[in-house]
């Protein structure tokens, strides 16, 4: 790639790393192509790039006087002009800087170069992601996870007691290198979206969208509302679940379904995703306690779930499930008795008795009659043949209709997705109706029940009573007001109820009964309307934040084409975007 002098813009092949003229620094004469051969503010040169990211590269350099090698993350040019982006990349610089510890990456330089580049240099760490472990090795075993996860929330900690979030802990973020001995180092690296708890900084996002990955949200992260440590916590509970069973604890077939198994399901169990091994007993409950959707029940901090890890690996061993058990030995067969038949004898012929003929007409002898066992008469009796009527079950016969009624829509409709949305369509147009049907029905119940009280109010009283409408001779008071019945069918009491206004606490109790809803979700439709909700409530009591961030949770979920046109209206009236 060739180089250009910023100075003399005189053009030199990719050897060169200044100007011989003027001495200059040479940069790419591409600068989206990349920085590999050019020199960073001076002093580091590019040799390598290592990975990409939304917010810009990461390069492998060397200082050009020190022996010491540092990974370069340059900030996208086209990203320099915005300030969001920028102050993000300047926070990550800072909150990574704070943090001074073994498990976590330092931060060592930071700037702008004199042509616009901005530039973060971290230290190098000659190793791979998690992630990349997890596709080589997994599933870890178990002593390597604890301690894995033990180095872990040692840097976590460390980035805790400085009052910083990391908020985006996953695999890609966790580099794994071994020492001499081959043990594991692990750190923690990309602070890009951690946030300092109390310092009063402002978000850094724009309105309506959630930050992190949603794979590995905490439920409240989910939520969009606020976050403390524990929801890293959440995330290295996650990311312990993966190293000792290659999965997550969640249904993951679906980004959509996975969210909502956190907000709705409980966990996996470790006997469930892998039941080919021996699961300590203790580990299950360690695992079921930091993954709890009440962040309170989680434990305090991130040492501490280390520490339970550590006591659960040590628990017993029970078997794996999936061995199973020995079959019994076969059961012995006992002989069969054997029933003596009695030895026929023999009988003199001139004993015999003469066989019995019976006359027959034609003057022919019919053969002689022998007696048959009654046991062998019905034997032989040939068997009555009943009539059976073919059996189709009802389930049978509902579930063929069903598949001729959505054929019928996908040969009309012309494409499955939308004979699925025409489905649909027809059943929530069957529910809407079958709604307002009972509606209607308890409305003129309503109507009857008044026309009967008022019928009976408005009859003469019995023997030794007042008519409707004369006046109790104690108080002075018609009779009719006395008992609580209007004085006449149609006539209105003079005092009514004012309805009062609703106080503030009313939506405070509707917006817990939204995410009480949102919780019990079975379905992607029902999500939706949840965060919908959610998102009215919040706009409601002016906290346009909490209600984008819902708004931005359902535009997650959606899915068909009603459920978009519905949030679209949502974040309108919200003021968000999407």
């Amino acid at each position: 790639m060739s180089k250009v002098c910023p100075t003399c813009e005189t053009i030199y092949d990719d050897s060169n790393a200044f100007c011989p003229t003027d001495g200059t620094t040479l940069r790419a004469s591409d600068v989206e192509a990349g920085f590999i051969g050019t020199v960073i503010a001076e002093r580091y040169v590019i040799t390598d790039l290592l990975g990409e990211g939304g917010m810009g590269k990461v390069y492998l350099a060397r200082h050009v006087r020190l022996p010491r090698q540092a990974a370069i993350k340059v900030l996208h040019p086209h990203m320099v002009a915005d300030p969001a982006a920028l102050a993000r990349f300047n926070r990550e610089a800072s909150n990574a800087s704070l943090v001074d510890h073994e498990r976590v990456a330092k931060v060592f330089d930071f700037g702008e170069t004199s042509d616009g580049l901005v530039f973060l240099a971290m230290e190098y760490i000659t190793g791979k992601s998690l992630k990349q472990v997890l596709k080589d090795d997994a599933p870890l075993p178990i002593p390597r996870t604890v301690g894995m996860i033990r180095q872990i929330a040692d840097g976590l900690d460390a980035a805790h007691k400085m009052n910083i979030v990391h908020r985006d802990l996953k695999p890609d973020n966790i580099i794994v290198s071994r020492d001499d001995a081959g043990n594991d180092q692990c750190k923690v690296v990309d602070f890009g979206i951690a946030k300092a708890i109390g310092s009063g900084e402002k978000a850094l996002t724009r309105t309506g969208f959630v930050i992190g990955t949603p794979e590995y949200m905490s439920p409240e992260q989910l939520m969009g509302e606020e976050i403390d440590h524990r929801s890293d916590i959440y995330a290295l509970a996650l990311v312990a679940y993966q190293c000792f069973t290659s999965e997550l604890p969640f249904d993951g077939s679906g980004p959509d379904r996975g969210m909502m198994a956190r907000l709705t399901s409980q966990p996996r169990l470790l006997t469930e995703a892998r039941p080919d091994r021996a699961w300590p007993s203790g580990l299950q409950a360690v695992l079921n306690k930091a993954l709890d959707r009440q962040r309170d029940n989680r434990y305090a901090s991130a040492g501490a779930f280390a520490a339970a890890l550590e006591a659960g690996m040590k628990s017993a061993v029970a078997a794996p499930s999936a061995l199973p058990p020995p079959p019994p030995p076969p059961k012995k067969k006992p002989p069969t008795p054997v029933t003596p038949q009695p030895t026929p004898v023999a009988v003199p012929s001139a004993q015999k008795a003469p066989a019995s003929r019976t006359p027959v007409r034609g003057g022919m002898s019919a053969q002689p009659i022998q007696s048959v066992p009654i046991e062998r008469v019905s034997a032989m009796r040939p068997a009555r043949r009943r009539m059976r009527l073919p059996r189709i079950p009802l389930v049978r016969w509902a579930t063929t209709a069903a598949v001729i009624g959505f054929g019928w829509l996908v040969l009309t409709e012309g494409s499955i997705n939308r004979a699925l949305r025409r489905a649909t369509g027809l059943a929530r147009n069957v529910e809407s109706s079958a709604i307002k049907l009972a509606d209607r029905a308890g409305d003129a119940a309503g109507a009857a029940s008044s026309l009967a009280g008022g019928a009976t109010a408005a009859a003469p009283a019995g023997k030794g009573g007042s008519p409707a409408g004369t006046t109790d001779a104690a108080s002075g008071a018609p009779a009719s007001t006395l008992t609580g019945a209007p004085a006449a069918v149609g006539v209105t009491p003079t005092t009514e109820a004012k309805p009062s206004s609703a106080p503030s606490s009313a939506l405070a109790e509707s917006l817990a009964q939204a995410k009480a809803q949102l919780r019990s979700a079975t379905s992607a439709s029902d999500s939706v309307s949840a965060f919908i909700r959610v998102a009215k409530i919040h706009h409601e009591m002016g906290e346009k934040s909490a209600a984008c961030s819902a708004v931005a949770s359902a535009r997650a979920v959606a899915t068909t084409d009603a459920e978009k046109e519905a949030l679209t209206a949502a974040a309108a009236s919200s003021g968000c975007s999407l």
